[in-house]
C-alpha cells in the first residue's frame, strides 16, 4: 500500500519526501517544522534520535492529522540514521497499539511492514553489508525492468552486467560503483550515473545517495543506498541540450522576431537579426534598451496591463498585437507571442518573445476594412436596390436597404426570398433565359425591365442591371442585380403620350417659334410660326441653320453652343442675328432650350423656343454705350464715385460704388453693398459722431454734404477722407445721393507740414537773433571772469564765485551756439566726408558717452558712404541722439545700435527720380515716445525728461544741422518700446568733386570735441 516517507535531518527538517508525504502536508510549510505541522513534537523526537543508537526505530505514538481532522489518526515510525537523520514512514494507526512490546515477532513483523513501505517509495533502496551481499532491493528498477539485484546476490555477482557512464560519457569501472564506494568507505552523495544493463539498450539515469546504518538486531553495520530513477528528466537536458544548438541556429536565422526579455526589468537580453531588421537596431544597441523604449506610447499601458493579468492569473504563454516603435521612430505592427519562463517577478525569469511583423497584413486588413466599410455604405446609402442571388437556386443572400424598402419587405424577411418569389408571375423565366443567351454570347451582364411583385401585393415595373459571376470553369455561381424602380417613369409615358396631343396644340398657339429636337439634335417638331420664321433655310443636324436665315457672323457662335448643349446637357442659350422672312434685313433673336429627362435622368429630347428681341437689344447696346462711359468717366475720377440711399428709418445702402472703393477703404464693393455699415465701423471714434450728424443732416434736410473725417484702414493706417455728395433723389421717403469719396490725407499732411515749417522758421529767426545777442553778452562776461581768475589767487575767497560765473557762462554760450545752429546762423563748414570712417572714429566715445549700463552695437554698411556735411555738426548730431537713446533707457541691459546704409528713397517719387540717401540710425530699446509727444519732438524747448536734465534742444538741433546739409531726420517709435531716428544725407557720386578738390590744401584737420553737446 502506496505510504508517506520522509528523510529528516536531526533538527526535523526536511530533506527529501515522496509524493504522499507531500500531499499530506498540503499547504504547510515546507522544510522548517513539518512534523509539527503534523502534530509531532519534533525537538522531542530530534531528542531521541540523538540519544538512540544508530539503525534504531523511534516509534511514536498516534496523533490527529491536523488535516484530515481528529476522525484520521498518523503512526510516525522513525529509523536513526549514522548521522542522527531519520528515515521517517508515516502511516494510519491501528486501533490499539502496544508501544511496549519488543518481542522477535514484533520486530520481524516490523520488518515485514517496512518492507512493504520501502517497496512503495518513489525512490528505490538498496541494502547490504560491507561483505557486498545484497541483503534487500525496494523499488529498484533499470531500463523499464525490475532490477536484477536480489537479496543474497553479491554485488560482485554484477560486475560486467552493466554499463556505467557519468553524465561526461565517461565510462566508471566498477571500484568506481556507488555500491563499491560505499564498501571501500568513501561517501556517495548526489551521484548521478547512467546504467544500462549490457543485454538491454533501454537503461536510465539513476542518482545515488549512500548512509551507513547499525542492525538493531546484530549490531551489523550496513549501506543503505536510496536509488532516484531520473531517466526522464535527464532525457529531457539532453533533448534540451541537443535542441539549443538547433535554437540557436534557428534564432538568428529565423524569418521571424525572437526575443528574450528580462522580465523583472524588461530590458532585452537577446535577440536575433530578424528583430534588430524589423526595428533598425544593432543587436548592441537593442540590449541596452527595455520593452517600453521601443512599444509605441499608446500601446505601453495596454502591453503592461496584459503582462501583470498574465503573471496575475498563472498563465505562462499569451499572444497580443502591438505597434513597436522604429530606431528612426515610425511605426511597425506586430504579433508578438510571449512565454514566460522561471518565477514571475524573480530575477531569473525570463519572457521569450516571437515577434511578427503584421504591418503589411494591418495595411492590407486597413485597406480591406475601408473597402468593405465603402462597399457597404455604397450599399446600404445607393439610390438604387442592390442584391446578390446565389445560382442557380436563386436565394436571395444579400440585399440593402433600399431594396427592401421598395418592395415594403424588411431586410431580415427579403434574405428568406427567392428571386422567383417577388417576380411577377408573367415575368417568371425571362431573367434565366436572357442570362443564358448572355453566356452563349461569352458575356457576363446584361439589362432587362421587369415586374416585381410587392409584400402587399402591388405591382412595380424595375429596370435590372444584372452581373453573372462564375467559378473557375465558369459555372454561374451568383447574380449581382442593380435595380432601378421605373414605376413613375412608365407612368410618365403613359401620361406623356396623353400631353404630347395638348402640348402640340398650346405650341400652335403661342407667336414665338416653339422647336422640339431629339437627343442627338435631330429636329423632331416645329410650330406653324417656326416655319414661317426659318422659310426659305434647310437645317442641318450636325451645323444647325444655315444661310440665308442665320447672320453670317453668328453661325458659328450659335453652333458652337448647340454642340457644347449636345455634348454635356446644359440649356442652350444663344443671342442671333435671324433674316426677315421677306429678306429685307436682319432681326435679332434669342433661342433657348432645356433638355427633357426621363425618370433615370437620361435625356430624352430638347425644347426650344426662339423670341424676337431685336427693340429690346437695340435698347441694351444704347444702355451698355451710356454705362461705359460712366465708367471711364469713373475709373479717371481721382476719388470714388458713389451712389447711397437712405430709407425712411435712415438706415444706408450703397446702390453703386467704382472700383477704386478697396484701395480708398480696404472694403470690397461686394462688402459694402451687403453691409453698408461696415464703412461706418472703420471711421475714426473721435470724428464719428460729426460724421454721422452731417450725413444724417443732409438726409433730413434734403440737402448735399461736405466733410472730412479719418478712416481706419486695415493697411495703410489713419488716412483722411473727403465726402462730397449732391441730393439725387426722393421717392417714398427713401433718399438717395450721388457723391464722390476722395482720399486728401496727403494734401492735410502737406498743410501741417507747411505750417509746422512755417513755424520752425519762425522760432528759428527769434532764436537766433535772440541767440546772438545773447552771446555777445555772455562774451563779455565769460571774458572778464577768465581774466580776474588769471590773476587772482587760487586761494581768494572769491575765487570759487568767479569760476562758477565763468562755468555758467560756459554752459551758456553752449546753449547760444545750439541754437546758432538751430537757427543756421552757425558757421557752416561742410566737406566731403566718408559716413562709415566719419562713424567708426568716433565709436570708442560713443561708449564712453552711453555709459557702462548701455552697450553700443556698430553695423556699418560695407561699402563707401559719402557725403558733404560739417563733421563737427554732424558730430554734434550723432552725440545728442545717442544722449536721448542713454537717456530713454532705464534698464541695465540697454543696447543702442548705430547702423549705416544706402536708402533707395522714402517716397514712390523719390524713388522714381532715382534719389540715393546716406542713411545714419540710432535705434534704442528703452520705452519710446508717446504719440502725443512724438509729434512734437523737434520743436525747440520741448522735452519729455525730468526738470533740469535736459534743455529740450537735442533734436530741435540735429534737425537744423541736418537740414543744413540738404538732407533730412526721420523718427519712429515702437509700439512695444524704442525708437529709432534717421538721418537721411544726400549721397555723393564717389567720383563727383568735392568743394575742396583741386585745391593744393589738404583737409583741415577735424576740431576737437567741445562742450557744445
Amino acid at each position: 500500500m502506496p505510504t508517506a516517507c520522509g528523510w529528516f535531518s536531526a533538527t526535523g527538517e526536511l530533506l527529501h519526501g515522496n509524493d504522499l508525504l507531500i500531499d499530506l502536508m498540503g499547504e504547510r510549510p515546507a522544510r522548517e517544522a513539518p512534523l509539527r505541522s503534523l502534530g509531532f513534537e519534533v525537538d522531542e523526537l530530534a531528542s531521541a534520535a540523538a540519544q538512540s543508537a544508530v539503525g534504531s526505530v523511534l516509534r511514536r505514538q498516534t496523533c490527529p492529522d491536523a488535516l484530515a481532522g481528529a476522525a484520521r489518526r498518523l503512526r510516525l515510525d522513525a529509523r536513526v540514521l549514522l548521522d542522527h537523520s531519520l528515515l521517517c514512514v508515516l502511516t494510519d494507526a491501528p486501533p490499539e497499539v502496544d508501544p511496549g512490546g519488543d518481542s522477535v515477532a514484533e520486530i520481524k513483523s516490523e520488518r515485514d511492514r517496512l518492507r512493504g513501505i520501502l517497496d512503495s517509495v518513489a525512490a528505490g533502496v538498496v541494502v547490504m553489508d560491507f561483505s557486498g551481499t545484497i541483503l534487500g532491493a525496494y523499488s529498484v528498477s533499470c531500463g523499464g525492468q525490475a532490477s536484477p539485484l536480489r537479496p543474497g546476490d553479491m554485488i560482485h555477482d554484477h560486475k560486467g552486467a552493466f554499463d556505467v557512464r557519468l553524465p561526461s560519457g565517461e565510462a566508471v569501472p566498477f571500484e568506481e560503483w556507488p555500491y563499491l564506494r560505499m564498501m571501500n568507505g568513501r561517501p556517495v552523495e548526489d551521484m548521478l550515473l547512467c546504467v544500462r544493463p549490457v543485454d538491454n539498450p533501454s537503461g536510465g539515469w539513476f542518482r545515488y545517495n549512500g548512509s551507513v546504518v547499525q542492525d538493531t538486531t546484530t549490531g551489523q553495520p550496513l549501506i543503505v543506498m536510496t536509488v532516484r530513477d531520473e531517466t526522464d528528466s535527464q532525457q529531457a537536458f539532453s533533448a534540451l541540450r541537443e535542441s539549443e544548438e538547433r535554437y540557436r541556429t534557428l534564432f538568428e536565422n529565423e524569418s521571424v522576431g525572437l526575443t528574450v526579455v528580462d522580465a523583472y526589468t524588461g530590458r532585452y537580453v537577446a535577440a536575433n537579426n530578424r528583430f534588430c531588421e524589423m526595428l533598425g537596431y544593432r543587436h548592441d544597441e537593442l540590449v541596452r534598451l527595455t520593452i517600453g523604449d521601443v512599444t509605441h506610447p499608446e500601446d505601453r499601458e495596454r502591453d503592461v496591463a496584459r503582462y501583470k493579468q498574465a503573471v496575475t492569473d498563472g498563465v505562462r504563454q499569451y499572444g497580443m498585437e502591438k505597434r513597436f516603435l522604429k530606431k528612426d521612430g515610425t511605426c511597425v505592427w506586430a504579433w508578438l507571442e510571449a512565454v514566460m519562463r522561471g518565477r514571475s517577478g524573480a530575477n531569473s525569469a525570463h519572457a521569450y518573445g516571437i515577434v511578427i511583423d503584421i504591418t503589411a497584413k494591418k495595411q492590407a486588413a486597413e485597406r480591406l476594412r475601408e473597402s468593405e466599410s465603402r462597399f457597404r455604405a455604397v450599399l446600404e446609402n445607393a439610390a438604387v436596390g442592390v442584391f446578390i442571388a446565389d445560382l442557380p437556386s436563386g436565394k436571395i443572400r444579400l440585399a440593402n436597404r433600399q431594396l427592401a424598402d421598395m418592395l415594403h419587405y424588411s431586410q431580415d424577411e427579403i434574405l428568406k426570398l427567392n428571386v422567383g418569389d417577388i417576380a411577377h408571375p408573367d415575368d417568371r423565366g425571362r431573367g434565366q433565359l436572357e442570362a443564358k443567351k448572355t453566356l452563349e454570347r461569352g458575356e457576363r451582364h446584361f439589362e432587362i425591365d421587369k415586374r416585381y411583385r410587392c409584400k402587399d401585393g402591388a405591382i412595380k415595373w424595375v429596370t435590372l442591371s444584372i452581373a453573372i459571376q462564375t467559378d473557375d470553369l465558369g459555372t454561374p455561381t451568383e447574380a449581382i442585380s442593380v435595380v432601378r424602380d421605373i414605376t413613375a417613369r412608365k407612368v410618365a409615358e403613359q401620361r406623356l403620350r396623353d400631353s404630347e396631343a395638348r402640348f402640340r396644340g398650346l405650341a400652335e398657339s403661342i407667336p414665338a417659334a416653339v422647336w422640339v429636337a431629339e437627343p442627338d439634335g435631330r429636329l423632331r417638331y416645329r410650330n406653324q410660326r417656326s416655319l414661317e420664321l426659318y422659310q426659305g433655310s434647310h437645317f442641318d443636324d450636325v451645323s444647325g441653320w444655315q444661310p440665308p436665315v442665320v447672320h453670317p457672323n453668328d453661325i458659328g457662335r450659335r453652333n458652337a453652343a448647340w454642340s457644347r448643349s449636345l455634348s454635356t446637357g446644359e440649356p442652350y442659350e444663344v443671342e442671333m442675328r435671324i433674316a426677315t422672312p421677306e429678306q429685307s434685313g436682319y432681326r435679332w433673336m434669342q433661342s433657348r432650350a432645356v433638355a427633357g429627362r426621363d425618370d433615370s435622368g437620361e435625356i430624352e429630347g430638347w425644347y426650344g423656343t426662339t423670341t424676337d428681341i431685336h427693340d429690346l437689344k437695340i435698347a441694351e447696346q444704347e444702355l451698355q454705350r451710356e454705362r461705359d462711359r460712366f465708367m471711364v468717366t469713373a475709373e479717371a475720377s481721382p476719388g470714388v464715385l458713389n451712389s447711397v440711399r437712405f430709407t425712411s428709418d435712415e438706415s444706408m445702402e450703397f446702390t453703386y460704388l467704382s472700383p477704386g472703393i478697396y484701395e480708398l477703404t480696404g472694403l470690397t464693393p461686394s462688402q459694402l453693398q451687403s453691409n453698408a455699415y461696415a464703412l461706418r465701423d472703420r471711421v475714426h471714434p473721435d470724428d464719428l459722431k460729426p460724421f454721422r450728424e452731417a450725413v444724417l443732416t443732409a438726409v433730413r434736410e434734403r440737402t448735399g454734404w461736405v466733410h472730412q473725417f479719418r478712416l481706419l484702414h486695415p493697411e495703410r493706417g489713419e488716412r483722411w477722407l473727403e465726402g462730397r455728395y449732391s441730393l439725387g433723389s426722393v421717392e417714398d421717403g427713401v433718399v438717395t445721393q450721388h457723391g464722390v469719396l476722395s482720399d486728401v490725407t496727403e494734401s492735410r499732411r502737406l498743410a501741417d507740414r507747411l505750417r509746422d515749417t512755417q513755424k520752425m522758421e519762425a522760432i528759428g529767426r527769434l532764436a537766433g537773433g535772440v541767440a546772438h545777442d545773447f552771446n555777445n553778452l555772455l562774451a563779455v562776461i565769460l571774458g572778464e571772469a577768465e581774466l580776474q581768475l588769471e590773476s587772482m589767487d587760487p586761494d581768494a575767497p572769491t575765487h570759487e564765485t568767479l569760476s562758477i560765473i565763468a562755468d555758467a557762462a560756459g554752459r551758456g554760450s553752449a546753449l547760444t551756439r545750439q541754437l546758432l545752429t538751430f537757427s543756421r546762423r552757425q558757421p557752416h563748414q561742410p566737406r566731403e566726408l566718408e559716413l562709415n570712417e566719419q562713424v567708426d572714429s568716433l565709436s570708442k566715445l560713443l561708449q564712453r558717452l552711453a555709459g557702462n549700463s548701455v552697450r553700443c552695437e556698430f553695423v556699418l554698411d560695407a561699402q563707401p558712404l559719402p557725403v558733404l556735411a560739417d563733421p563737427v555738426q554732424l558730430e554734434q548730431a550723432l552725440f545728442n541722439l545717442v544722449v536721448n537713446a542713454r537717456d530713454a533707457i532705464s534698464s541695465s541691459d540697454g543696447v543702442v545700435v548705430i547702423k549705416t546704409g544706402v536708402n533707395q528713397g522714402e517716397t514712390v517719387e523719390e524713388r522714381l527720380a532715382g534719389v540715393r540717401w546716406a542713411e545714419l540710425s540710432v535705434t534704442d530699446n528703452g520705452a519710446g515716445i508717446a504719440k502725443e509727444a512724438f509729434d512734437r519732438m523737434f520743436e525747440p524747448f520741448f522735452t519729455t525728461k525730468e526738470a533740469n536734465k535736459g534743455t529740450g534742444l537735442g533734436l530741435a538741433v540735429v534737425h537744423g544741422i541736418v537740414e543744413q546739409c540738404g538732407g533730412k531726420v526721420v523718427g519712429r517709435s515702437r509700439p512695444e518700446g524704442g525708437a529709432t531716428f534717421r538721418i537721411l544725407l544726400p549721397l555723393r557720386d564717389q567720383h563727383t568733386t568735392s568743394p575742396n578738390d583741386g585745391s593744393s590744401e589738404p583737409h583741415p584737420p577735424r576740431p576737437r570735441w567741445s562742450a557744445d553737446l
